[in-house]
């Protein structure tokens, strides 16, 4: 008797332990640029503008709206449900979405040149210009927005803004630090060696992780800081690192080419990968229960446990198991195909 069982199982994943990254779904909705989770809705920047999916069931997200802006949308950040966008043609634009699924624009800036992140801080909103530097924003009327400051630099591609203190993503010098307590005349304070290639940044508590394209994924204490120090870093061969984001004791990475990779970072000085999903992310988002992908695929889904049984559709990150078991002669062979 020979019984034959050939098998699609778990994603392709996991470097240490016993959990992988289980795919839970793909919108397959075009290239994504960035991804924001609020409640029950993830926003999700792309070449057609910002869409805005369902997620309440994260196995069958559902886009419940499209806001279409010349030439799409790069980033966003959010202060309640005020979305300020970052976008290629339209500069900076201001959208409500108290309503996800019947946003209003409110207002918009146009400076010129392409806006590629942006950071709100009380009433002032900081612009990326990927050519012109950094543009400083009076929003206190969302519906006019007025510059009140700005710095000259090339090849802006992110910021972050804390107390006063704001943290400049550029490629070609690495990791600027400027002092914009008078935003009407910002001062630079230092860039930090060791930081070239800076394309991103995710500010969270105590710790700033920076992405350095093929230089990896870089965690800084700052505990001062306008003079953040390097304590751990992370790099995959022939990797792009392009956004990284934690939660709790983790740190998820979006890799360009090498996939998402989610770390153990209870020792920032240490980081120890624990699993990976072979995809092509810009950018990455954790809820507290899945992570979210902005890919070149649109959004993917994902959620870190034990083995999925299958509820994943792309079988482009799937291993095959081929089992056979025979009886003969009292001997009982299993052959048994290891994941590639």
């Amino acid at each position: 008797m020979v019984a034959l069982t050939v098998g699609l199982l778990t994603p392709q994943v996991q470097a240490n332990g016993e959990h992988v990254l289980n795919e839970m779904a793909s919108t397959r909705s075009g290239v994504a640029y960035s991804v924001h989770v609020l409640e029950d809705y993830a926003f999700v920047t792309g070449n057609d503008g910002v869409s805005v999916f369902d997620v309440s069931d994260a196995s069958e997200p559902r886009r419940v709206f499209l806001l279409e802006l010349a030439d799409g949308a790069f980033d966003l950040c959010f202060d309640g449900w005020m979305a300020y966008i970052a976008t290629d043609e339209e500069g900076l634009v201001v959208a409500d979405f108290g309503d996800p699924e019947q946003p209003e624009i409110l207002g918009t800036l146009n400076l010129g040149g392409a806006t590629f992140d942006v950071s709100v801080e009380g009433h002032l909103a900081y612009l990326a210009d990927n050519s012109n530097g950094l543009r400083i924003v009076d929003m206190s009327d969302p519906s006019t927005p007025v510059e009140v400051g700005s710095h000259s630099l090339s090849d802006l591609r992110a910021v972050e803004v804390r107390d006063g203190v704001a943290y400049l993503a550029v490629p070609n010098r690495g990791l600027m630090v400027l002092d914009v307590t008078e935003p009407s005349s910002p001062r630079e304070a230092r860039v930090v060696p060791g930081t070239y290639a800076t394309i991103n940044l995710h500010l969270s508590g105590e710790y700033l992780y920076i992405s350095c394209h093929s230089h990896g994924t870089k965690i800084l204490d700052m505990s001062d800081p306008l003079d953040p120090e390097i304590v751990g870093e992370y790099t995959v061969s022939d990797g792009e690192s392009y956004s990284a984001y934690d939660y709790g004791e983790l740190l998820l990475v979006a890799d360009l080419q090498k996939g998402a990779r989610l770390l153990d970072i209870s020792d920032p000085s240490d980081p120890q990968e624990l699993a990976s999903f072979g995809t092509q992310p810009h950018d990455v988002f954790h809820d507290g229960e899945y992570t979210y992908l902005a890919c070149e695929r649109g959004l993917v889904i994902l959620q870190y446990g034990p083995p999925d049984s299958g509820s994943s559709t792309d079988t482009s990150n799937y291993t095959i198991l081929l089992a056979v078991a025979a009886v003969a002669g009292g001997v009982f062979i299993v052959f048994y195909t290891r994941s590639r």
